[in-house]
């Protein structure tokens, strides 16, 4: 969720990480009720399932991740999210723990168009990154 910066509002951080515990709350839910359906085993494999996904679109290639912008509209740079992805990417491929914190806090430049990959498609691909990362490592 975005919310617009004014003046007298809320402090950005204090918010942040409100929503950040908010977060990972819900991912302990989300994994005791995940291993009550379908057991420790079974939830594990909807875990390795769903990384898998991700995976799919992580192995692109540079610049072919997501889809581009179009005429004006605000972009992000291509390079600074691929550059995520591939530490994304490796991090799954060695095991290596990712902390959520890597991707919730990543900021890229603004391009404009098809000089950078479409916002709401990166948001939406990073938030579930996000999500997975957060209910493995609960």
């Amino acid at each position: 969720v975005g919310f617009d910066l004014v003046r007298g509002g809320y402090d950005v951080e204090a918010v942040d990480a409100a929503l950040d515990r908010i977060e990972d709350a819900f991912a302990r839910r989300e994994k005791h009720r995940g291993e009550e359906r379908a057991g420790s085993s079974g939830w594990q494999t909807q875990l390795r399932s769903q990384e898998q996904s991700l995976r799919a679109q992580l192995a692109r290639s540079d610049g072919q991740r997501f889809p581009r912008g179009s005429g004006l509209e605000l972009t992000y740079d291509i390079e600074q999210v691929d550059d995520l992805c591939r530490r994304i990417e490796d991090a799954f491929a060695s095991g290596r723990p990712l902390q959520p914190d890597a991707v919730r806090l990543a900021v890229f430049k603004s391009r404009r168009g098809a000089r950078g990959y479409r916002e709401a498609s990166v948001d939406a691909f990073l938030d579930r990154v996000v999500e997975l990362l957060v209910v493995a490592a609960v």
